[in-house]
């Protein structure tokens, strides 16, 4: 676990269009999730 986060670590610092990539990925993900868990309620 510390080791991807070292990796992502690298990654963001390399590139500023990954920080922008990564943070968009992580919202769709929890948008997904959100949106699971509201379909599933219902």
């Amino acid at each position: 676990m510390k080791m991807l986060v070292n990796l992502i670590d690298k990654a963001l610092t390399a590139d500023p269009l990954n920080l922008a990539l990564c943070t968009g990925l992580v919202l769709g993900l929890v948008l997904f999730v959100c949106v699971l868990i509201i379909l599933g309620k219902s």
